[in-house]
């Protein structure tokens, strides 16, 4: 990451925050909540858009809405060629990422060499 980027990590686990909290690096900022308000939060810290966003949210144990909510949020705080790069145990998100993001520029993976293997669903705006 170069020297005048910043790392927005999204966390909900008091435990792990204290760990990252840990991290003396100013590029790094601590979001608590959800992914549901991510946005939220970064539009209120003057990041309209990022260039990147990264998610391991188990999207299986979420209603239909609130992953619907997270990929149209993720969509459209990403710049023009943004990505979002989504690690899952099942295929679950595609049909959304179908939705928001143009065809031709999703492109899904199986690592079998994970335990337990998953899917890597990146998506470019």
């Amino acid at each position: 990451m170069p020297r005048d980027g910043e790392l927005s990590v999204v966390e909900t686990n008091p435990k792990f925050i204290k760990v990252l909290r840990n991290i003396n690096d100013p590029r790094l900022k601590i979001i608590e909540g959800t992914a549901q308000r991510v946005s939220e939060e970064l539009k209120r810290d003057n990041h309209a858009t990022v260039n990147l966003v990264i998610s391991s949210i188990p999207f299986s144990i979420l209603k239909p809405i609130e992953r619907e909510r997270i990929v149209d949020n993720t969509f459209e705080i990403l710049e023009e060629s943004g990505k979002f790069i989504v690690f899952q145990y099942s295929p679950i998100l595609l049909n959304l990422l179908n939705k928001y993001f143009t065809k031709g520029k999703i492109n899904t993976q199986f690592e079998f060499r994970n335990i337990p293997p998953m899917f890597i669903m990146t998506a470019q705006k």
